[in-house]
Parts: structure tokens; sequence; C-alpha cells
């Protein structure tokens, strides 16, 4: 309900990403005409179902004012919808049976009179008792020592203060906090202190417990922050563009890692993290959720970033917290789910509809595989199947780390290779050779190649001459080191389906006049 560097070269243990028709983003069919701001699994109504909010006017084909149902099949309005847009949703049960929370910017529900918030319990639209006094723009259930109560965060209208708005069911109580911009995300957590009500707004983390709100952190860099929780995990994580410190900080600085950890103490780069490619650039997480996969549940995240921190290995705009090996060691990890996701994401959500648990996606010009998806996108979990790499070791073997700069290879599709070298390596010539099969040779130093040396690869694909990099550079993530990248468009075969790939580079060094091999990287491809 509503709920280390690492060496390149992962092979996936167990994520959501994977091959077969299962593992692929798909449209939702007849989904809302226009812009979707705000995704919620809720069960008002029945079964879970999926919960859009935002500004359209028909979904599934028929009207649907700014709200609409989608139990996985079918759309339906909710009533006559709301006069203006929606822009979040909340869950409350305030003694009178669990209801939807619906918030955004309208004056009415369904036909009643309703200032920026309303109530759904699936049948009918309710609002609140007068005295709201915000415009809200976050809201969550508290269950207190003196009862249930529904929090909401907003600023005054006409704007003026920030507040938390409470309410018990009957009246509402205002509690003015020192925050300077509108709260982002609320949520109810427990760091030590008992359940608080904690706050992110573009400035800072607050918390409350029904005394006086307190400053938690301050950064006073304008990023607004956006909280999740994951079943089964203590901590409460923090979503923003980039700017958590490497360790805990009350007061942090602008650094490259989106995804953070509430502590009590302040907060903390979460492990493994998110990251982009070039400096300069935005990395900024806009929605987080949990999601539970086929590993169970996991925590993904939606936003601009494009490599998992401190790797090789590309994302997607969609990606997963999953655990991988690398070299015999298991470790955490954000890999792409399903084939990849493009586009501006722009809300987040997991909804259990007919036995399936979905993902969804809201944004603009959302794509995946080339292919567009509109406005709202779904994929359901599947188990990783046939593509890996690995790495496999030879002799004179060079030290640069020959890897996949994305790490799930598709026949049909492209593969990209990377190879980090040393700074005053930016000038060797290095070629890259692929072939359907390893050789290693009975003395295991491979096949030899004259005026090269052996060449652990038999069944060329690129044929003898090897292929020059696609691109070359420094990368802002490691700007000591210098970045050369293959782009392979693998043959749409089903005979290399499951066959692995090896790919091996050939370094030739002018200055020191030395030729060198790297290990072979293996790849197996799916579809």
């Amino acid at each position: 309900m509503g709920i280390c560097a690492l060496a390149v070269g992962l092979l996936p243990l167990l994520g959501p990403q994977g091959s077969g028709a299962a593992c692929q983003w798909a449209t939702v069919p007849q989904g809302p005409d226009g812009s979707i701001l705000a995704l919620f699994a809720h069960g008002a109504g029945g079964a879970e179902a999926l919960f859009a909010g935002g500004s359209f006017s028909s979904a599934g084909g028929g009207f649907a004012r700014n709200v609409a149902r989608f139990d996985g099949a079918l759309w339906s309005p909710l009533g006559a919808g709301t006069n203006g847009p929606v822009h979040g949703f909340a869950h409350t049960d305030l003694g009178a049976g669990e209801q939807l929370v619906v918030f955004g910017d309208f004056t009415s529900a369904g036909g009643v009179a309703a200032p920026g918030l309303a109530f759904w319990d699936g049948m009918q639209w309710s609002a609140p008792a007068a005295g709201l006094g915000i415009r809200p723009s976050a809201a969550v259930h508290y269950d207190t020592p003196f009862g249930p109560r529904l929090v909401v965060g907003g600023r005054t209208d006409p704007p003026g203060d920030q507040c938390l708005a409470v309410y018990d069911g009957a009246t509402w109580s205002a509690h003015t906090f020192p925050g300077t911009s509108l709260p982002c995300s609320l949520a109810v957590h427990d760091a030590g202190a008992g359940p608080e009500v904690w706050i992110a707004d573009s400035f800072s983390v607050l918390r409350w417990s029904g005394g006086a709100i307190a400053l938690h952190t301050f950064h006073s860099l304008a990023v607004p922050g956006r909280f999740a929780q994951l079943p089964g995990d203590p901590a409460l994580y923090l979503g923003a563009e980039g700017w958590i410190a490497p360790g805990p900080q009350a007061f942090p600085v602008a650094q490259g890692d989106p995804l953070s950890r509430v502590t009590a103490a302040g907060i903390e780069a979460a492990v493994p993290n998110l990251a982009v490619a070039s400096p300069g650039t935005s990395h900024a997480i806009s929605a987080l959720a949990p999601w539970n996969g086929p590993a169970g549940p996991v925590l993904v995240a939606a936003g601009t970033f494009t490599h998992a921190n401190g790797t090789w290995f590309e994302t997607s705009r969609v990606a997963a917290r999953a655990t991988a090996w690398v070299e015999g060691e298991s470790v955490d990890a954000f890999l792409p789910v399903g084939a990849g996701l493009g586009g501006a994401p722009r809300a987040l959500c997991a909804a259990s509809l007919g036995g399936i648990e979905w993902l969804f996606v809201a944004g603009d010009g959302l794509t995946s595989a080339g292919s567009p998806l509109g406005g709202l996108a779904r994929i359901a979990p599947c188990e990783p199947a046939a593509p890996a790499t690995s790495i496999v070791h030879g002799c004179d073997e060079d030290p640069a780390p020959l890897g996949t700069w994305y790490d799930v290879p598709q026949v049909g599709a492209e593969f990209q290779v990377a190879l980090p070298l040393p700074f005053l390596d930016f000038l060797s010539t290095v070629r890259l050779y692929a072939a359907v099969a390893l050789e290693l040779g009975p003395s295991g130093c491979g096949v030899p190649i004259a005026g090269v040396g052996p060449l652990l690869l038999k069944g060329l694909l690129l044929g003898g001459a090897g292929l020059p990099p696609s691109q070359a550079g420094f990368y802002g993530f490691a700007p000591e080191t210098y970045l050369v990248r293959w782009n392979l468009p693998l043959p749409n075969l089903p005979a290399l389906l499951g066959n692995p790939i090896a790919f091996q580079a050939l370094i030739l060094r002018p200055s020191a006049g030395t030729a060198g091999l790297t290990r072979a990287l293996v790849a197996t491809p799916g579809w």
C-alpha cells in the first residue's frame, strides 16, 4: 500500500532486469490524455489499484478529470474528479475507515467544496472540516499516542509561512516550522527517538513528533529532497540532486551522490549510489519507490543519472538496487530496470494488480529500446536470465581492466565495452577484438597472432584487424582516467542467444614500445 568502487565486469545475481518479453517496458493502454504528476497504490474501493493524478480530462477512452484509477486492465474515473490539477496522494484512517487522500490545486472534488485536499473512500468524495489554511504539497498518515492524524505540509495561502497542518478527523491545528521552502516530502520514521514525522524541503531536513518542529540537517543548496522507505530496511532514504556528503554531516557540501540515508546524526551518502559520466551535468533523483521484485523488496530510483557510482556501468532513467558478483564477491549495485528507459521520469510507483507486482513510471517522452511509450509505462518483475558478463584471466595480461559500459548485452541491440586507461596512456593505440568462442590453448596462453602475441579469441566477429574505439575522453567521476569505449551493435541472430561472446583489447604504447592484451571479457547475450 502506497508505500567502494567496483571493478568493471559485474555479473548480475538478482535484480529486476533480464531477458524476455516480461522484462520489457510497455506503455499502459489508454492512459490519461495529459500530464501525470503523481502515482499512488491504494486499496480504496476494493483490491489494490493504481491511482494517477495530474492535469488531464480522460483515461481509458472515457471521462476522468485530473484523477483516475487503473486496476491492471481498465481505467475508471473517481466520480466527477477535481476541478484543478492533482499533485499528490496519501492514505489515512481517522476512525471512519481507510481513505485515499488527494491534494493539489483544486477547490472542489466530485462537486464537493474541498480547497486543496479531499478524501475518496472508493465510492464517493468528501472534504475535511474547514481550517486547512495551506496549499498542500505533501501529506502522510501519523499514528500518535493520542490517536491517528493526517499531517499535511504546505504554504499558507496567500503565500507566507511554511506549515504543517494536522487533522484529527474533526479539527485542524497548525505548526509553523523553520523551513524556507515548500515541504517536498513527508515520512514517518523512527531514528531512535520513536516514530516522528520527517520533513524534506529544498534546503533542509526537519522532524516533528507533536511539539516544536526541529531542524535536523541544513544544506542550503536549493535541492528538493524526496523520501522513500523499504520494507525490512530500517533506513529512511532521501533522493535529491547530488548534494550528499561522503560521511555523516550536519552541514553537507555538494557531492556527486544523489541518494542518502537519514541518520540520527544527520545524513550520509548511501552505498551503492548513482552518478553521471561527465562533470557539470545534473544527476538528480526525481522519484524513489520500493518494488517487490523477483529478489524481494528493492529500492528503485528514477531520474537523470546515467551510471552506478564508482563503476562504468550504465543504468537508465530507472535503476534498482540489486545484488551482483564482482570477481566472486557479492556486492550491491544499482542496475537498469528492464531493457532501459529513456525520457524524463517524474513519478514512480509499484502496485500489485492481478497478482503481478508492476512497477509504473510516469513522465515526459518516455521511451524504451527506441520505441515511444507515452507518458505512462510499466514493467513486471522477472528473473535475470542469460545476459551476463565475466572476466577470464589469461597470460600476458595488461593491467587495464576491459569491461562493460552497459551490463546486459542483447542480440539486435548495442553493447558497449569500455577500457579505462591511466592518464598518460591517452596517446596509446587501442583495438578491440571479439569472437564467438574462447580459446585458451594447451598452455593457457591463447592463440598466437604474428606481431601481436597470444590472443585469447577464435571465430572472430569483427575481422582480424580489430575495431578502433567509438569514443574516448576523460570522464567526470574518474577524472584521472582516460576512457576508451566501443559501441557494438550485436547482430540480430538467434544463434547468438545464450552463446558466449569474448572480447579482448590490444593496447599499443608507442612511447614505451610495448604491446599488451587485456583480460578477456565474456558476455552471454539475451533478447
